[in-house]
């Protein structure tokens, strides 16, 4: 499921995906230049490598169904991405995303990953609704937790530390109220990924697009 669409100083595109969730890196003329490049500890349950083999013990997808890189930045100097996540991840807050930090020259994540805090809940991961081909259910003993209302759109960025975000609902093109729709500013300065596991970085509100 590609989303998030940037494109490299040498003519190059990443595309962010949400299945996986991966990065993808294309050359411009579409070839895959290199393999889909995972997540380290996230899988939704749509990713190919979730190892379900043991029954007993079948591994648990720590992402919502397509609920992983939504939105993506690529930095003014073409060196780093920044990959949101739509969902929040298992044992995190539901109202924390996860930002993902790919240095490109390195072709690796930072150890550590940044935090934006939504306005309501995002959705979480929905172990009962997996079931296999016979239609049982893969996690009989889960529980459904709360459906979250609140998603996020894009990501682009401004500078060499500040990011436009979409936040939004999840109602589609529904006409029911209350409708939510918002242009934030992030500002990474003092929350760099060096500066600790789960960082918050800076948010606040540029426009009510529905206003």
């Amino acid at each position: 499921d590609p989303e998030s669409f940037v494109r490299a100083p040498d003519g190059s595109f990443w595309i962010s995906e949400e299945f996986g969730p991966f990065l993808l890196h294309f050359a411009a003329d579409g070839r895959l230049l290199e393999a889909p490049i995972p997540v380290p500890g996230v899988r939704s349950p749509q990713n190919p490598f979730l190892d379900l083999a043991d029954r007993a013990r079948p591994e648990p997808p720590t992402l919502s169904a397509s609920r992983g890189f939504e939105g993506m930045a690529i930095s003014p100097d073409g060196e780093t991405l920044y990959a949101l996540l739509e969902g929040a991840v298992a044992g995190d807050d539901a109202q924390d995303l996860r930002i993902y930090v790919y240095r490109i020259a390195g072709h690796r994540f930072d150890e550590t990953f940044l935090r934006v805090r939504l306005e309501a809940p995002s959705q979480q991961v929905d172990l009962t609704k997996l079931v296999d081909a016979s239609g049982a259910r893969v996690y009989p003993e889960a529980s459904a937790p709360p459906s979250g209302p609140v998603a996020i759109g894009e990501l682009k960025a401004v500078n060499d530390h500040q990011l436009l975000m979409i936040e939004r609902d999840n109602l589609g093109d529904d006409e029911r109220v209350p409708r939510f729709k918002k242009l934030f500013l992030l500002d990474l300065a003092g929350a760099d990924a060096a500066s600790g596991q789960g960082a918050y970085v800076g948010k606040s509100l540029l426009l009510d697009l529905l206003a």
